[in-house]
């Protein structure tokens, strides 16, 4: 990949239609590698292409032991939301559901990368997008927005134990 040649930061990196999307997985797969926690901040994850490319090109990638966090506006769409966390169930994903936002990003421990088209830039088909993204080295926190409520879905509402009581 021409990636691994690369180190931060990467600024407004370049990336035009109907490229490999197996090139970013593979290279995003080694900047999630040991990280504790990543937070996914994008609008529009659970509309249009996001969500099936959040489940085909991220979440394999993402170690099963990290924390996963989603800062979303769920406006529009709570069902995919409610099938995320039901066909994750044993991984540590929470979702909340945010008004203002604009800028899409994934945050880690180590790193901060804004995606100007968000993630649904890898489509489900291989194939991707035209956008352009930047990664530094640290976790930009202002980023996060502001005044995000904690989704839990219906269903799991009178099911939910804490791990005091099991």
């Amino acid at each position: 990949s021409p990636f691994y040649k690369y180190c931060l930061p990467i600024v407004s990196h370049d990336v035009d239609e109907n490229e490999r999307c197996e090139i970013y997985s593979e290279w995003f797969k080694n900047l999630f590698k040991n990280e504790k926690e990543i937070t996914i901040i994008d609008q529009y994850i659970f509309n249009g292409n996001g969500y099936p490319s959040l489940k085909k090109w991220y979440l394999p990638i993402i170690d099963e032991k990290s924390n996963i966090k989603i800062y979303t506006n769920l406006n529009s769409n709570k069902i995919n939301a409610e099938e995320l966390l039901n066909n994750n169930a044993g991984r540590n994903i929470d979702i909340y559901n945010c008004k203002k936002m604009h800028d899409r990003w994934i945050l880690a421990d180590d790193f901060s990368m804004n995606i100007g088209r968000g993630l649904d830039f890898m489509l489900e088909n291989g194939q991707t997008q035209k956008t352009s993204f930047t990664v530094n080295e640290g976790k930009n926190i202002s980023t996060i927005p502001e005044n995000a409520e904690e989704f839990i879905p219906e269903s799991t509402i009178c099911e939910y134990v804490s791990d005091e009581e099991r």
